[in-house]
């Protein structure tokens, strides 16, 4: 089965949470994410929440802030990052079978090669062309038809 590592998937729930708040903020003071609020809407412990924010800052995605008023913000507009920019900080590139890099022994007489290169091109073009602000509008698109009842 395919799977997205958990690192790379949190990383990119992260971003979006973070993208959803910034956006839905209007005072710019008020636009940093804590770690602790990241952590709850998340359900990721905080530990683990606190790894990931210091790849993500590493990598250049975000900036904190210390201090009580401290926090998380993008360091760059969510619609410049891309899912598989994040995927690929976290966990490296994206290779769906030996036989998609130079370490298939079979690589030259493999008939299946064409298809894994195919699908793996295929993946790789949609997570390049989503990006965290289009994460982050689900977000926002899911919380409102959450919490959009009327009385």
């Amino acid at each position: 089965m395919l799977t997205i590592p958990t690192k790379g998937r949190y990383s990119i729930r992260i971003l979006a949470r973070i993208a959803a708040f910034q956006d839905n903020q209007k005072n710019e003071k008020n636009r940093v994410l804590r770690k602790k609020d990241i952590s709850i809407e998340e359900n990721i412990s905080e530990d683990y929440a606190e790894q990931i924010l210091m790849r993500l800052k590493t990598a250049g995605f975000i900036e904190s802030y210390r201090g009580p008023s401290g926090g998380f913000l993008l360091a760059k507009p969510a619609n410049t990052i891309s899912i598989l920019e994040v995927l690929e900080a976290m966990d490296g590139n994206i290779n769906l079978a030996p036989c998609t890099t130079d370490s298939c022994k079979q690589q030259t007489t493999c008939g299946a090669k064409k298809v894994w290169l195919e699908t793996q091109q295929a993946i790789i073009n949609i997570l390049k062309n989503t990006t965290i602000a289009d994460i982050a509008s689900e977000i926002k698109k899911i919380n409102s038809e959450l919490y959009d009842y009327a009385i």
